[in-house]
């Protein structure tokens, strides 16, 4: 899944509009810490087009990206929020749904995504749709969202309307 689908997953699951832009970084961040860096510096050391190719990523950052979308990575985020933002525990969400996504937006093989670096890649496991490579993918997610977050906010927007009438009338 592309990184700001990502972003706006987590906030749509999530719904605290206090907390949007750590929320947004938190759906960001394993695709931040890897692919994203990754590409930046390709662009600074190498000049290369903005057209991006996994293959030419530095093999740093292939190994970032393991980790950064694996349960090791997930582990690891969680033990700095609680250390150091355990108010914050909701964070932990985006991040994890940002790895169940790519289970499904990317063709992998599963165990090696969930359990890098401790499972050795089996081709025989692979399974998944690149989303890169199908537009009916994005086109689906963005729609989703679309349609959750307006139903939502019409929901709630009803929600409230009633409580105002339920107390107005309460009220006499």
């Amino acid at each position: 899944m592309d990184i700001i689908s990502h972003g706006i997953w987590g906030a749509t699951i999530v719904r605290r509009p206090k907390l949007l832009i750590p929320i947004l970084l938190s759906g960001f961040l394993p695709d931040l810490i890897s692919t994203v860096i990754g590409f930046f510096y390709l662009q600074i050391t190498e000049g290369i087009n903005l057209t991006f190719i996994w293959n030419s990523l530095p093999a740093w950052s292939q190994v970032l990206y393991g980790y950064s979308h694996s349960l090791v990575g997930l582990v690891i985020f969680s033990i700095l929020i609680i250390i150091f933002a355990r108010n914050y525990l909701i964070l932990i969400i985006p991040y994890a749904f940002h790895i169940f996504l790519d289970l499904f937006t990317h063709v992998s093989d599963p165990l090696v995504r969930l359990f890098y670096p401790f499972v050795n890649f089996n081709s025989d496991r692979l399974w998944g749709i690149n989303w890169w490579e199908h537009s009916w993918i994005s086109i689906v997610s963005w729609t989703l969202l679309i349609l959750i977050n307006f139903g939502l906010f019409f929901y709630h927007k009803r929600q409230k309307e009633k409580t105002l009438l339920t107390f107005s009338i309460w009220r006499g």
